[in-house]
């Protein structure tokens, strides 16, 4: 099942930077639209963000009470021990429940 693949730990072992290195490229498009079309969200949602790097690169380019949410699958992805979440905390990334019933919470 393809849910499987990253419900379990299979994408994670394939996959172990879970793509990061593609995050800041990914930030910048994102930023580039947003300022084309004169948009300053102040709440921004990421589904299927992995390790949240796409996230953190727009938290820090990004007005400071806009409040960003990420969410995956994949309980590896959000768990706030792993390596993938950067050591990056913040209150304004949250990790809400996922179907796994884990979560990363915001500090």
């Amino acid at each position: 099942m393809e849910e499987e693949l990253y419900s379990s730990s299979r994408y994670m072992e394939m996959n172990p930077g879970w793509h990061v290195e593609e995050s800041p490229w990914k930030a910048e498009q994102i930023l580039r639209m947003l300022s084309r079309h004169g948009l300053a969200p102040k709440e921004i949602a990421e589904v299927g963000s992995g390790a949240g790097e796409v996230l953190r690169q727009l938290q820090q380019a990004m007005d400071p009470d806009c409040r960003f949410s990420g969410y995956d699958i994949s309980p590896q992805a959000i768990d706030p021990g792993a390596a993938l979440t950067n050591g990056f905390t913040s209150t304004r990334l949250i990790w809400p429940k996922n179907p796994s019933g884990t979560h990363h919470p915001s500090t």
